[in-house]
């Protein structure tokens, strides 16, 4: 089973803002801060503890911060979130095949052309600074180098949040051009309710062949309110899309 949901922060009701118990979220006082947050806690919610059954007491964390389920190798979960847009991947194989616990990296980027991607000059000052020869050369050859820029940046974020290395690992070395990870990536462009265009990347074991669906949670009759609001949708968006 293989699952990218994204939820919009547009779609939290504020009844939800104000009455949703998640972790922490009411000492966040920045609110978009604090509904990105609230819109991560309904996701895993939804398909970790809905549809996989774990809660957040089997999640464990590695000395760099990866979370995982050292009850459950057979599951793996990646939660991120840019601008309005959060997103999860969830990952999970037959239990008797794993030998090794399973792993999983998704990113997600506003690509709204600020900062270091404000113009093909600066996109290219910071990619030879942080980015591959390999890498650096696909956007010198994009005629799009704005996107290409934040589709492989997001592609190198989703393999550290894979490796668990996080930005521990020096950025050239997260080489998204390299077959020695063993990985594969997915990329989208998806865009958030008031149109905004973000890049998003999986990073997964090469050997997964499942070629999955961006599903994209929307409300139904009304705002989500609860956890079950998600993992219904989930269940539906699947069934319809099978």
């Amino acid at each position: 089973m293989f699952y990218v949901c994204i939820l919009d922060t547009a779609d939290i009701s504020p009844e939800i803002e104000r009455d949703f118990v998640a972790s922490r979220a009411h000492l966040i006082s920045y609110e978009p801060a604090r509904r990105l947050h609230i819109a991560g806690e309904l996701l895993w919610g939804a398909m970790m503890m809905s549809v996989c059954g774990i809660s957040a007491e089997d999640v464990a964390y590695t000395p760099l911060g990866k979370p995982y389920t050292p009850s459950r190798p057979d599951v793996a979960f990646s939660i991120t979130h840019s601008g309005s847009l959060a997103a999860c991947a969830l990952l999970t194989l037959d239990g008797d095949h794993i030998e090794q616990p399973l792993s999983i990296g998704v990113d997600i980027q506003r690509a709204d052309g600020s900062g270091s991607a404000r113009d093909d000059k600066s996109i290219i000052r910071f990619a030879k600074r942080f980015y591959s020869e390999a890498e650096v050369a696909e956007i010198l050859a994009a005629s799009d180098k704005k996107s290409a820029f934040y589709r492989i940046w997001t592609m190198k974020e989703a393999l550290l949040k894979y490796t668990g290395e996080g930005f521990s690992r020096p950025l050239k070395s997260a080489d998204t051009k390299s077959k020695s990870f063993g990985v594969k990536y997915i990329t989208r462009e998806v865009y958030d309710s008031s149109g905004m265009k973000y890049a998003l990347a999986v990073c997964l074991p090469s050997f997964i062949d499942e070629y999955p669906s961006v599903y994209r949670i929307t409300p139904n009759d009304g705002m989500f309110y609860r956890v079950q609001d998600v993992k219904d949708a989930i269940i539906a968006l699947k069934n319809t899309c099978n």
